[in-house]
């Protein structure tokens, strides 16, 4: 084949043909680079259908394309917090790591554990399960027990926080729906350290499930937001979600949930999770949310192991970004999902929806990190009564909502019986502390934190609704204190979506706002970090671009010149039949 030649017409349409099949092969060995065999021989995969469904209209996690992006964990390790991990066949643990004598205790209490480690990472092979996260390696951070707060050993949180990258915790607090748990300042200290010097300052990522006490028709209903242990701005609560979208029996729901992954509920015959377990074998009943979060945990590896300079607010971002709100099975039952002003669909039961774990990889692959944290606070001061309760947040640098934490400091004979829902200045609403039947809280002094405004601005006016449940009344109510503290960053800086401040007009207030509050601007220095440089990509398309034209102009020059000179020489050969003195030096002709 010709693909280039100066006589003919078409020589321009034939070097735009060569660069373009130069660069098409380039692409085609990049793609074929990064294509990896999938070849799955564990005798279990048919069952896990979390990981590949085969039934008509239901759905999975979507991980077969980070497989055969060649992602699958390598280089991450993934911390197990929990009763102990015990060795197995089918798990890569590197004991270097270990928290506490990993030897001590009885074999049935590493059951838990083990299980939660073969979601993750159980080896790709033929022995049993594949974890999400096949390439990881597991680290066993053992503790003591999971209910007893008083003496958990918060070390477990920032334990080779260098070296481990992702702690995975499937346990919660045993609610009762009477307590209310609050994050102490060793716990918060523990998770601040993790979040601010783990992996080299990106922050440790902390997955948390979020108990199973939720089941509507208990009495003793409860629900994460009183749980600030597992619902606070460091960590990502996870929900569990069964087959059919429908939300576990059991399920605790919050304003602070982020991500939904499959599960099954207890003592479910179908649509089971499948994992390794104590005595180098597997079961097939492993349920509730302690099995949703190491589905999270080990997505989490991947994508920061497609790309390891994701910070841990990153991490967060991505997940909010690709879950899977928008699914048809979400409008069966209740509609539990609604859409913010940041256009995003989220929910108190399955946070911003079903986990997408090839989305989540591949969008990692191209992030670009958010900017440094900053925080704003506004408070509201001596309120008597509760008629209409707002704060103004005004001249706050955030222009991107992550997190927004409340304190409330109220006095009532029924304050745990009270509802509180938090409407930001774009409308959104937020069920921030839904009341509990047998909370016989007097002085309410807690912080709950939503997620709900997320990507939205944050300047304007809050308004709080309460509302006395269960027979109580709102009669007598002192509201001491109200805080809001906002944490997010100036979307200018990003490539995200900004929103405008809000226009608000008398449709928002019942009654003209009872006083300004001044704002605080602050930047939260736990946190702040600066931002690293980082690529940008429309420089570099822009260079390549460049350098391509300008290669194409060369090439023809060249042409144009060869084609003259080629013009040249057939004169020159023309002239020698008729002219007498033809020039005497040596002539190498031209090969046209």
């Amino acid at each position: 084949m010709v693909l280039f030649s100066p006589d003919s017409k078409n020589q321009f349409a034939s070097v735009y043909l060569c660069i373009y099949y130069m660069i098409f092969i380039q692409l085609c060995q990049l793609v074929e680079s990064q294509n990896c065999d999938i070849k799955i021989e564990d005798e279990l995969w048919p069952l896990q259908w979390y990981l590949y469904n085969t039934e008509v209209n239901k759905y999975d996690m979507n991980v077969l394309p980070a497989w055969r992006g060649c992602v699958n964990g390598t280089g991450v390790t993934v911390g197990v917090v929990d009763k102990g991990v015990q060795d197995h066949i089918d798990l890569k643990i590197n004991r270097r790591f270990d928290f506490n004598n990993a030897n001590e205790g009885s074999v049935t209490s590493y059951q838990h554990g083990t299980r939660v480690a073969g979601v993750i990472g159980a080896l790709k092979n033929k022995n049993f399960t594949i974890g999400i996260a096949f390439g990881v390696e597991i680290a066993d951070i053992k503790i003591a027990s999971t209910a007893v707060w008083d003496t958990f050993d918060v070390r477990a949180f920032y334990h080779h926080m260098d070296s481990i990258q992702v702690y995975s915790c499937s346990f919660a607090n045993f609610h009762t729906g009477t307590k209310t748990y609050k994050l102490e300042k060793n716990q918060e200290d523990a998770f601040i350290k993790g979040t601010t010097e783990g992996r080299g300052g990106l922050g440790s990522v902390y997955v948390f499930a979020t108990g199973n006490s939720g089941d509507e028709k208990d009495i003793s209903v409860d629900s994460c937001a009183y749980d600030r242990l597992v619902t606070n701005r460091y960590v990502i609560s996870v929900a569990g979600i069964q087959d059919d979208l429908s939300r576990v029996p059991n399920g605790e729901a919050c304003s602070a949930m982020m991500v939904a992954a499959f599960t099954a509920k207890g003592g479910a015959q179908h649509h089971k999770i499948v994992t390794t377990d104590v005595g180098n074998k597997f079961t097939e009943y492993f349920n509730q949310n302690s099995a949703a979060a190491p589905m999270v945990s080990g997505a989490v590896a991947l994508a920061l192991s497609a790309n390891p300079n994701l910070s841990y607010r990153d991490v967060m971002h991505l997940l909010v970004n690709t879950s899977r709100g928008d699914l048809p099975g979400f409008e069966k039952g209740k509609n539990y999902f609604k859409k913010n002003a940041a256009n995003l669909s989220v929910s108190s039961y399955f946070g911003f929806g079903l986990l997408d774990i090839g989305a989540l990889v591949q969008r990692s692959q191209v992030w670009k990190n958010v900017p440094a944290r900053k925080s704003c606070n506004a408070d509201m001061i001596n309120s008597q009564g509760v008629g209409n309760l707002f704060v103004h947040v005004s001249l706050c640098a955030i222009s991107y909502t992550e997190h927004v934490e409340v304190t409330l400091k109220v006095n009532h004979q029924s304050a745990g019986q009270i509802k509180w829902v938090l409407i930001s200045p774009h409308g959104t609403e937020s069920t921030i502390l839904p009341g509990r039947l047998l909370d016989s809280t007097r002085y309410m002094n807690l912080t709950v934190l939503t997620v709900q405004m997320w990507g939205e601005n944050p300047n304007g006016y809050w308004r709080l609704e309460p509302e006395a449940l269960f027979g109580s009344n709102l009669g007598g109510v002192t509201v001491e204190f109200i805080s809001l503290k906002i944490h997010g960053f100036d979307c200018s800086l990003s490539d995200l979506r900004c929103l405008e401040p809000a226009v608000q007009d008398k449709s928002f207030f019942t009654s003209p706002p009872p006083y300004e509050v001044t704002t605080d601007k602050t930047t939260d220095k736990t946190t702040d970090k600066p931002d690293k440089p980082s690529i940008n990509y429309a420089v570099i398309i822009i260079v390549v671009v460049a350098v391509i034209f300008v290669v194409l102009i060369v090439i023809l020059f060249i042409l144009k010149k060869k084609k003259k000179l080629c013009f040249k020489e057939r004169l020159r050969s023309k002239n020698s039949e008729i002219l007498e003195n033809y020039p005497t030096e040596q002539h190498i002709p031209l090969k046209c």
